[in-house]
């Protein structure tokens, strides 16, 4: 441990080893404490340990290993009958990629191109562009591969005119109705052409597409997947959420300019911000497979050589796309842990709107927990808080009025909550309405300005916030739809401060449904959706109800996670017995299955491969599976 000089660690470590290694990632995982105290004794010795961590792999690791051996390797038996079925298919979409060559690594360079041509899709051409590369060997190679495969086609710039004017120049070049853009040293698996086609075969009409990617080091090792949601255009201002594997029709490419000079390093991010805005959500499709390796060099590429200005230009596409959208905004860096992706911060205008504060109490109740936090440690004065109770409340004496701005609403015994919050948003006098647990405990004083900044918007019908537990662990951070209990945890296990897989909990999103402990909408949406429905879910689940009726309607429901509260309590308690309780969350799910059971049956914001990682990293934790404290993208 001592000597500067490094000794010999087997490389890759040996099974047991690895298991070890797995088991106890998954054990610090658990203890916040051990962790840190582990760190404090390892600190001086890590500089030593650095270069041979790397040989221990992690339960992430291995957990994603298994995924790929179960779920994402091709047979000989199936890429032959996906041959056959290319080649029988009448009038084949023919598929342009397009790629901007400059510098290329001759191996890198000949392994990008032996993905293409190990397709199960034959019917492709390669349109590439070699960038005025100062060494002949780019030339040479293309020319030499061209000229065994004739749907290789390639030009050469007299001028460097970096990416976009090179993939612009190559799109000039394609024949097929779309366009796949491509790196120059990345790789295709075998069947990325075969699933995009069968994809355009199904929406003859699509403008934009993507899928699935992860990573890939210099030894082939594929790491980092990214299990993308569907399209969602909240999400795509805050990271490039199409690029890769990113699908175009060349016909709207053509339309908007191709892609725009000035942007690089977030070319890609410009023009999936500026293509989606020029179609319309029925056009992006999403594939749920992973059908682009995004190889990570040793000596870096632009974008990583160039992080900062990539980050700038980026976020300038960002700042032009709420402009085009009439929309105002300032795009910042969401997280110390998340320097790529951007928060848009929407001002709220003067006047500031009030905010209606609507808490249910159980019989006898005392002032609400959230009280405190809300009335005196909230940054937003125009506000009025209404506590629906049955009656002793406030005659029963632990009640005193902390200030004017606080409302007791008297609701007969035996009333739900679904019918309590119902009585206090007619009482409400304000424009926003928020709903919010009695236990709810106010961590910022900004809470309240970042939630009614996203509910004013137009497209926008309800928000959620974060929730922490007193343990720090994350309780709520949106719901994610499933066709059994209605709704499950979008990061189970997760800690409040933990960026997720792709930025799940770092990133302001869509989900499908936000719980009610602490929801915020404007007071003429509720009512124009009927409020909640207390008649057949008086206890449970009128939140995610609600949710799901404001989306038929055509609205987004968002979860922001820079609104973070803490909980006192139980999440979804119900003011019963256990019995009683349980059989009161059934009931509820019993109507929720027969009304909603089309849309439980695929939730667009949830990748559901995500569930099936999650089981292969248990299995290889040998533990309780908890999400990754840097994400996996």
């Amino acid at each position: 441990m001592t000597t500067p000089k490094p000794f010999p660690l087997p490389r890759p470590a040996p099974r047991p080893v690895a298991r070890i290694a797995a088991a106890v990632m998954g054990e610090l995982r658990r203890h916040p404490g051990l962790r840190a105290g582990l760190r404090g004794l390892a600190g001086p010795a890590l500089p030593l340990l650095r270069p041979y961590l790397h040989a221990l792999p992690t339960a992430d690791a291995l957990g994603y290993q298994r995924w790929i051996e179960e779920h994402d390797t091709l047979s000989d038996a199936e890429a032959q009958a996906m041959r056959q079925e290319a080649l029988a298919g009448r009038n084949p979409p023919l598929l342009s990629i397009v790629m901007p060559a400059y510098e290329t690594p001759p191996a890198l360079l000949r392994q990008a191109i032996a993905s293409l041509k190990a397709q199960t899709w034959p019917h492709w051409e390669l349109c590439v562009v070699d960038d005025a590369s100062p060494s002949s060997h780019v030339e040479a190679l293309l020319s030499e591969m061209a000229a065994v495969d004739p749907r290789i086609r390639w030009r050469r710039r007299t001028r460097n005119g970096h990416i976009a004017r090179a993939t612009n120049d190559a799109i000039g070049m394609a024949r097929g109705d779309h366009v796949l853009l491509m790196d120059h040293d990345d790789l295709l698996p075998a069947r990325a052409l075969h699933e995009v086609a069968a994809l355009i075969r199904r929406h003859p009409d699509l403008d934009i597409a993507y899928s699935d990617e992860d990573k890939i080091d210099g030894q082939g090792r594929r790491f980092a997947p990214y299990f993308k949601p569907d399209f969602d255009p909240e999400l795509l201002r805050a990271q490039n959420l199409v690029s890769h594997l990113g699908v175009y029709s060349t016909r709207l490419l053509r339309r908007i300019g191709g892609l725009r000079p000035g942007f690089n390093g977030s070319q890609d991010h410009d023009l999936a911000l500026r293509a989606s805005a020029a179609t319309m959500p029925a056009r992006i499709h999403h594939i749920t497979r992973i059908l682009y390796h995004w190889r990570q060099p040793t000596q870096g590429s632009y974008s990583k050589r160039e992080a900062a200005r990539c980050v700038r230009t980026s976020r300038a596409a960002v700042m032009e796309s709420l402009a085009s959208a009439g929309e105002v905004g300032v795009v910042l860096q969401p997280a110390p842990l998340a320097p790529g992706w951007h928060r848009v911060v929407y001002p709220v205008a003067q006047p500031r709107p009030l905010v209606s504060v609507l808490v249910t109490m159980p019989v006898g109740g005392r002032l609400p927990d959230c009280a405190d936090g809300v009335l005196r440690r909230t940054n937003w004065a125009e506000l009025e808080m209404i506590v629906a109770a049955p009656p002793a409340g406030p005659g029963s004496g632990p009640f005193r009025p902390l200030d004017a701005r606080l409302r007791w609403l008297e609701v007969p015994p035996g009333t739900g909550r679904a019918a309590a919050l119902n009585l206090a948003a007619a009482e409400a006098r304000g424009s926003l309405l928020l709903m919010l647990d009695e236990a709810a405990d106010v961590l910022s004083p900004y809470w309240v300005g970042e939630l009614a900044s996203q509910a004013l918007r137009q497209p926008v019908g309800a928000v959620g916030a974060k929730l922490m537990g007193r343990d720090g662990r994350l309780l709520h951070a949106g719901f994610a739809l499933d066709p059994t209990a209605v709704v499950r945890p979008v990061a189970p296990g997760a800690m409040a401060g933990d960026v997720g897989p792709g930025g799940l909990l770092a990133l302001t999103r869509q989900v499908s449904a936000v719980s009610g402990a602490v929801m915020m909408l404007r007071r003429a949406v509720f009512q124009a959706a009927g409020g909640f429905d207390e008649e057949s879910l008086p206890h449970a689940l009128h939140d995610v109800d609600l949710c799901l009726r404001l989306q038929w309607r055509g609205m987004r429901v968002l979860h922001t996670p820079f609104a973070m509260l803490m909980h006192r309590g139980v999440m979804e308690a119900l003011p019963a017995a256990p019995v009683e309780a349980a059989a009161a969350l059934e009931a509820a799910r019993a109507v929720m299955r027969q009304r909603w059971a089309e849309a439980l049956a695929a939730d667009p914001f949830q990748n559901p491969n995500l569930q099936v990682l999650a089981a292969c990293m248990t299995h290889a934790a040998g533990s309780g599976f908890e999400w990754s404290r840097g994400g996996v993208a």
